[in-house]
């Protein structure tokens, strides 16, 4: 399609405020549209604009017009095919040549305008929020409104960890348009945040960051994936740009000897929490490293026989073709049940009192956030009373599953099996760091050659 380039005097509409006409850029392709430049003369002025000679005034206007049209043409030449969105979203938008507020956005889908938002209002002030097209605003809250019309407490949470990381980036720069992104401002983002506490009493730390800027990573893909933004024209991620850090990746396993100490620690009688929370960590360690949320999934038809079979929450939300996971049902496990399960054994009922059939989506999240703090809260207080000095979180039952795992033997793809990951790569992150004893005993096979030819010169 053949596109024509113009400069158009508009003496339809005198400007109020300057008294005079203006000048327009003036798009043919297929149809005409008009884009208001910030430039306007009085229809005297504009004959003279022909002349040779100029005053300084008018040479600077017919000087910066005759520049929009000039890299407004080249701009087009580069376009294939022409479209109208992209020219006043890449070129137009934000020129400062252009009268920017006529200049609109074309909305973006409105596919969700069905789904009552109203309950989630408290919990995602931005749902409330009219920002600005174009700006990064725009694309977490269209990402926050499709996570929760998922309608599963899974896609929630993931919701929140948007959310949150939008509140971040809130504070330290505002609700920006992207092309102020760069890969500077994220560094800076990244520097400010080791300072931040984000609300929490100490600062974000190295995995903090990389969560954050991931987010703010996928906000940008969604934008250019919905052509609000041209990939080439603002990106601050990749090579040569800002590199997301990975997580710090501690260690976060127990020993096998403080999982025995855990295990026999006998809990005060007048604190049943305790004991409570110490089964259902127990239950996670003995189940596979079970994180909380499949626990409070599990129903008695997922019993078969000696064992569990059943699909992580996580990779059903998320895989295509969830593995199925199947946990041997030891005494520990069948004790636990006993003692906190539901007596009503219909194979749809869940087996611990957690969940209930009907909770909607929000009210599911909160309670397994609940159980989840529930858990960390009293298990801490079981290390802090054996004297082991370190976080007692949900996460640790399930690296302490791996790494034991791995220490009697195991292959690392049948752990990742029993773990349901689909990545070797992911269940290497589970698996601890070995004991010093056997660091000791490994770094003693290295120099073995010392030890015998001291024997040999001793015989």
């Amino acid at each position: 399609m053949s596109v024509k380039v113009d400069i158009y005097f508009d003496t339809r509409t005198l400007r109020k405020k300057t008294e005079d006409y203006p000048y327009k850029l003036r798009i043919y392709a297929g149809k005409s549209k008009l884009y208001p430049t910030i430039f306007g003369l009085s229809i005297k002025d504009n004959d003279k604009l022909k002349a040779k000679n100029l005053r300084d005034n008018l040479q600077d206007v017919r000087d910066k017009l005759k520049e929009i049209e000039d890299t407004a043409l080249a701009f087009i030449k580069n376009m294939d095919p022409f479209s109208f969105d992209i020219f006043e979203r890449d070129f137009i938008k934000d020129h400062p040549g252009f009268e920017q507020a006529r200049i609109k956005f074309q909305p973006l889908p409105a596919a969700l305008k069905k789904f009552d938002f109203g309950p989630y209002y408290k919990n995602f002030p931005v749902l409330l929020e009219n920002p600005e097209p174009g700006s990064i605003g725009e694309i977490f809250k269209l990402i926050i409104e499709k996570k929760i019309s998922k309608g599963t407490s899974g896609s929630i949470k993931t919701a929140v960890g948007y959310r949150t990381a939008y509140s971040s980036l809130l504070k330290f720069g505002g609700n920006v348009k992207f092309k102020t992104i760069t890969a500077e401002y994220v560094q800076y983002y990244s520097d400010w945040l080791k300072y931040n506490t984000d609300d929490k009493k100490t600062t974000c730390g190295k995995t903090t960051v990389g969560i954050y800027t991931r987010k703010l990573r996928a906000v940008f893909n969604e934008a250019i994936r919905l052509k609000r933004i041209k990939k080439e024209n603002c990106y601050p991620f990749g090579k040569g740009q800002f590199g997301i850090p990975a997580s710090s990746n501690l260690k976060k396993a127990f020993t096998l000897d403080e999982i025995e100490q855990i295990y026999y620690y006998a809990c005060d009688p007048k604190e049943p929490s305790m004991k409570k929370a110490k089964a259902f960590w127990l239950f996670m360690y003995f189940g596979q490293g079970l994180n909380p949320k499949d626990i409070a999934l599990l129903q008695y038809k997922h019993i078969t026989g000696d064992f569990f079979e059943f699909e992580r929450a996580k990779t059903e939300e998320t895989a295509q073709d969830p593995p199925k996971i199947s946990v041997f049902l030891n005494e520990d496990l069948l004790q636990t049940i006993a003692e906190y399960g539901n007596k009503d054994k219909s194979p749809e009922n869940y087996i611990f009192p957690i969940f209930e059939h009907g909770m909607t989506p929000l009210r599911q999240y909160k309670v397994g956030e609940q159980f989840v703090q529930f858990i960390n809260k009293w298990m801490q207080r079981v290390l802090d009373a054996l004297g082991i000095e370190k976080k007692a979180g949900c996460q640790v039952a399930r690296h302490s599953y791996a790494t034991v795992r791995r220490l009697g033997g195991a292959d690392l793809n049948d752990i990742g099996d029993e773990l349901g990951h689909s990545d070797p790569r992911t269940t290497r992150r589970y698996v601890g760091g070995l004991p010093s004893e056997r660091k000791k005993e490994n770094a003693a096979q290295l120099d073995a050659f010392k030890r015998k030819k001291k024997d040999d010169q001793a015989a």
